[in-house]
């Protein structure tokens, strides 16, 4: 898990110091691949929940997740269960989807969960209407730009480490 903050003289001309996206690899791209009750799993699921703790007691309220299976959509359910623990912080989920359908090849378990999470999300913003290639990262952009912390599960690969590089590298990195 890494998350990178920056400072707001980086951020394009955005002032939002209180927000933090997501993002990270799809379950197939991970060691223990769809079963979410592997140990590593859980471990992993439990410092991601630790880290966006750390972000709300850092002042941060406003969340972007972009959907994609696997880590988005664990962070915006970890970040659903503590808006309930914690009322009084206006945390604030905005679903980011690079394209309408997005989940059309999600498996059924995933759609109804992706389902489940754009009905509690505070606002769903739909990027184009079909996929391309480009819409990913134009969501990642997206994200990143209005955002001043990413917390990412990466155990390497392209799509997390283009959204990494992407971040200003003026930051604090942790790990």
């Amino acid at each position: 898990m890494i998350k990178q903050n920056y400072s707001q003289e980086t951020q394009r001309g955005m002032n939002n110091t209180t927000a933090c996206c997501f993002s990270g690899h799809r379950p197939q791209k991970l060691p223990w691949g769809w079963n979410e009750t592997d140990p590593a799993c859980i471990r992993m699921l439990n410092r991601l929940e630790d880290a966006i703790r750390t972000e709300i007691q850092s002042g941060r309220h406003c969340f972007y997740t972009g959907m994609a299976l696997g880590a988005d959509m664990w962070a915006a359910e970890i970040l659903l269960q503590l808006r309930e623990k914690y009322p009084e912080g206006n945390l604030r989920l905005i679903a980011v989807l690079p394209f309408r359908g997005q989940a059309s090849r999600y498996p059924e378990e995933w759609k109804q969960r992706y389902d489940r999470i754009l009905e509690q999300a505070d606002e769903v913003i739909v990027l184009h209407e079909r996929s391309s290639r480009s819409c990913y990262m134009e969501r990642n952009r997206y994200m990143v730009d209005r955002s001043n912390t990413l917390i990412a599960v990466y155990g390497g690969g392209k799509g997390a480490r283009k959204t990494l590089w992407s971040m200003p590298k003026d930051g604090d990195y942790g790990s």
